[in-house]
């Protein structure tokens, strides 16, 4: 028995063997364990079937308020609706966004792209 190191792409492989196991093989499924792993890593951290997130015009318009900064108050002025509105599309968004709460929604709606916080 006797060990073989094989760096490629920053992946090591080390063959135990050299007849338990095809070189070829053995790249080959690396490689595609490295496509699937970098294909997951990309995904939303809310990945859901469709992989989309729906949000609606208004639900993006507090998101982009709740990442400048604003309470609930200051979010109802500044688009216009009242406070009970704003509270609800606040739920709305902390349901579709899986999360707890608006430190947490804006991390998520910047890293899925839903917001981009050089624009607001």
């Amino acid at each position: 028995m006797y060990f073989k190191n094989i760096p490629t792409n920053n992946v090591r492989i080390i063959l135990v063997d050299e007849l338990d196991a095809d070189l070829n093989d053995c790249l080959i499924e690396i490689k595609i364990r490295k496509s699937l792993l970098n294909n997951f890593a990309v995904m939303p951290s809310n990945f859901n079937q469709q992989n989309t997130i729906s949000v609606t015009k208004r639900e993006l318009e507090v998101l982009e308020q709740l990442a400048k900064g604003l309470n609930n108050t200051q979010i109802s002025n500044k688009l216009n609706i009242s406070l009970h509105t704003t509270k609800a599309h606040i739920r709305s968004i902390f349901s579709k966004l899986s999360v707890q709460d608006r430190t947490e929604a804006v991390v998520v709606a910047i890293k899925d792209k839903l917001i981009n916080v050089l624009q607001l």
